[in-house]
């Protein structure tokens, strides 16, 4: 019951005030919570390619579910073919709860790209996503050692949207709600969801068993490359922006937005494509430290 209360609401409120990503989600099934009536989790292409690109789903409208395969389209222009693994966390519980409904989710996505990784025999293994799937990008590339990461707005740790500080900012931002109601409502959503989330996970798991980003990334050796896009009128992105500046090997790329999803506004300026394309054919040149901050 209480499910399908939730769903409701998850479905109406889309609709209302995202409307495109709610068209978008319905195309892909990925609209409906409940996960019996969703798509596999992984969705592996292989092209026989030296360059596989693992995408890992968020909630933005470029990113939901598999979307069509747009990956494909937007990396198109590459002089090399790249083989292509779509991931989805079904559940929304930022890939800490697995398929089958048990809170051991990191372990087993882990095990799932290790096991794809040596299936393909890629040379190159590059992870990219947005939001959620910007963090996930982030955590399973460095885990699971791939060449490079390409993030859109990801959200880590949680509490750059749910402390109170951060809450308060987004709610009563009066100054973007009378001058961009849209990109307002956007962020008043995307911090609802965080909070639902990192309460579903303070209920349910350790803080020991959920995933340490930063600290994995700053353990990692030799760290992968990073390319970090993000909003910088949007606070909490830009928040963790300034949490991984500190890194050398990560680039961040600041948007003149306060949209969460920077993919769509990329897009809208027919900029996502050229963009990701170059950040994927850096992989191929040799590796400097970052001189250009």
């Amino acid at each position: 019951m209480f499910n399908a209360i939730e769903n409701f609401f998850f479905k109406w409120s889309l609709r209302l005030f995202m409307p495109g990503l709610a068209r978008q989600m319905a195309i892909d099934g990925t609209l409906d919570l409940d996960p019996e009536k969703m798509p596999e989790f992984i969705r592996v292409i292989d092209n026989k390619a030296d360059i596989t690109i693992f995408a890992f789903s968020g909630l933005d409208v470029v990113f939901a579910g598999f979307a069509r395969y747009e990956f494909g389209q937007i990396l198109l222009p590459l002089r090399k073919k790249c083989n292509f693994v779509f991931i989805r966390d079904i559940h929304r519980m930022a890939y800490h709860m697995s398929p089958d409904g048990e809170w051991t989710g990191l372990e087993f996505y882990r095990k799932e790209i290790e096991e794809v990784q040596q299936q393909l025999g890629a040379k190159y293994n590059i992870s990219l996503g947005s939001s959620s799937g910007g963090s996930a990008a982030f955590y399973f590339g460095t885990i699971c050692k791939m060449d490079k990461f390409i993030v859109f707005g990801p959200a880590f740790p949680y509490s750059v949207y749910t402390n109170w500080k951060s809450r308060l900012k987004t709610f009563f931002n009066v100054k973007m709600l009378l001058t961009s109601p849209a990109t307002y409502l956007e962020q008043v959503i995307v911090t609802i969801g965080a909070i639902s989330t990192a309460n579903a996970l303070a209920r349910n798991i350790a803080e020991e068993e959920a995933w340490h980003i930063v600290e994995a990334y700053r353990e990692a050796d030799p760290r992968p490359a990073a390319t970090v896009f993000f909003g910088k009128k949007n606070a909490p992105d830009s928040h963790t922006a300034r949490i991984v500046d500190e890194f050398p090997e990560v680039k961040i790329v600041p948007l003149d937005t306060g949209r969460h999803n920077t993919p769509d506004f990329l897009n809208k300026r027919r900029e996502l494509g050229p963009r990701m394309v170059e950040e994927v054919e850096e992989v191929f040149k040799p590796r400097t430290t970052r001189e250009v901050k």
